[in-house]
């Protein structure tokens, strides 16, 4: 008798991220302690980490069990604020995708997970994500940062946030206004590069 058991995929993830990041802790700590090549160690990390986990959650049936969505998502940003500190030295814009990059999946797991954030309004969590993304690519654009990394995070909050807003809201109408929000945002990420940045 064979059964499928997908949680074991979580389990082979953290023990590779692990592995991991124990052999850089022991073998070459300045990957730990120069900011720089923290962020760099940690992005690593997560590449071996979330699709595991990834594949764990779309094969379950109830993953909560295993990820509670409330405490995955309380420790996903104790540690993104404490990673985007201590990468914010070396290089701000870095740190910050670093940052999105360790939270927003466990962020996008406990909206359609049952979690706290499942409950949010889905107009404002489109009006905020546009806002947060305009911002982000606009202080990047002011502090002359390269244009590409907080771009792209700037794109992947408003294209979250329109994935919600469309996924809570039914409708042609709704696609519509996700659509214009979306798309005017990223218009404002050129304006803004071009104005401010160039």
């Amino acid at each position: 008798m064979t059964r499928r058991v997908p949680e074991l995929a979580v389990l082979v993830g953290l023990v590779l991220a692990g592995t991991v990041l124990a052999a850089v802790v022991v073998l070459e700590p300045a990957l730990v302690t120069d900011p720089e090549r923290l962020l760099v160690t940690v992005t690593f990390v997560l590449a071996l980490l979330y699709p595991f986990a990834t594949f764990a959650v779309v094969r379950m049936e109830d993953p909560t069990w295993l990820l509670p969505p409330d405490r995955l998502l309380l420790v996903a940003t104790v540690l993104a604020a404490g990673v985007g500190l201590a990468g914010a030295s070396a290089d701000p814009a870095f740190a910050a995708v670093v940052a999105a990059l360790l939270a927003l999946p466990p962020v996008v797991y406990n909206a359609e997970y049952g979690g706290s954030l499942e409950s949010l309004p889905p107009f404002p969590v489109l009006v905020g994500s546009a806002l947060v993304g305009v911002a982000v690519v606009g202080v990047s654009a002011f502090s002359g940062a390269d244009p590409l990394l907080p771009a792209l995070l700037g794109s992947v909050l408003v294209l979250l946030g329109g994935g919600y807003y469309t996924s809570r809201t039914p409708g042609r109408r709704a696609k519509r206004r996700a659509g214009a929000v979306v798309s005017t945002s990223l218009a404002l990420f050129v304006v803004e590069h071009v104005l401010i940045g160039g």
